[in-house]
């Protein structure tokens, strides 16, 4: 027969689990945010080309260096 302090007992013992249930479940989504935030925050390559000129990478669709013979147009 269940006992007031028996019954007690497995109150405090569900609540303990529903909340420790909670938490678990609140970590891992916490992670799962951060991991995203880390993905979006990263740096993405950007396409490069060799100038025909002076031999140094560029942008793709980068405007002109300065150089009067920079095959990227004028400044």
């Amino acid at each position: 027969m269940l006992s007031l302090p028996k019954i007690l007992f497995l109150v405090v013992l569900a609540a303990g689990a529903w909340f420790a249930w909670r938490w678990i479940k609140r970590v891992g989504e916490v992670r799962r945010v951060d991991r995203r935030q880390a993905e979006a925050l990263d740096p993405k390559a950007e396409v490069t080309v060799r100038c025909r000129t002076c031999g140094t990478y560029v942008v793709a669709g980068a405007g002109s260096c300065g150089r009067g013979d920079c095959p990227y147009g004028r400044g």
